[in-house]
């Protein structure tokens, strides 16, 4: 069983969570960009209409702000998700690129297939294109960085002494 700073283990999932929810929303707004030539910050009201159904369109900014803050909060619970999983996964997928490319695909199949399916949002139409592209920037955006900043923030709890063992190779 691993044994880490609960502050250090926080702050390293807070990090993620910032840094690929950043990441992600990055891609998100230069992608919708180049495609519609709208308003970026028809992204966030997309996301906050997942829970407000379409008056997230209307007038103001409270539901950009709302989007910003659920979009975060996501990013933040697959960044938690990932770190608890970590000392498992790693055990069956020693390699950090393949748990990277493996858990953007994991990301993409709960948002798409379970999340969205759930929410208010608009139904978007099934296009292969938009599958791949969307896939490819959960995993470079967040698999791959969760995956290696994961593996960091293991490595150095290991040697400085806070883990009893690394955790991918514990028999």
């Amino acid at each position: 069983m691993a044994i880490y700073s609960p502050r250090n283990f926080f702050g390293a999932v807070v990090m993620a969570g910032l840094y690929t929810g950043l990441l992600d929303i990055t891609a998100a707004i230069l992608s919708y960009y180049f495609r519609t030539h709208k308003d970026p910050e028809r992204v966030f009201r997309f996301i906050a209409s997942g829970i407000f159904g379409p008056k997230a369109y209307g007038p103001g900014s409270g539901y950009v702000w709302s989007g910003a803050v659920l979009h975060f909060f996501i990013a933040f619970l697959f960044s938690l998700f990932f770190f608890l999983l970590f000392p498992l996964i790693s055990r069956f997928l020693p390699n950090w690129i393949v748990r990277g490319i493996l858990y953007g695909l994991f990301v993409w199949a709960v948002m798409n297939l379970i999340v969205l399916p759930l929410s208010y949002t608009a139904a978007v139409p099934f296009q292969w294109n938009t599958v791949l592209m969307s896939a490819f920037y959960l995993v470079v955006a967040i698999g791959l960085p969760l995956s290696w900043m994961a593996e960091n923030y293991f490595r150095k709890a290991a040697r400085s002494g806070l883990l009893t063992e690394r955790p991918d190779q514990s028999t």
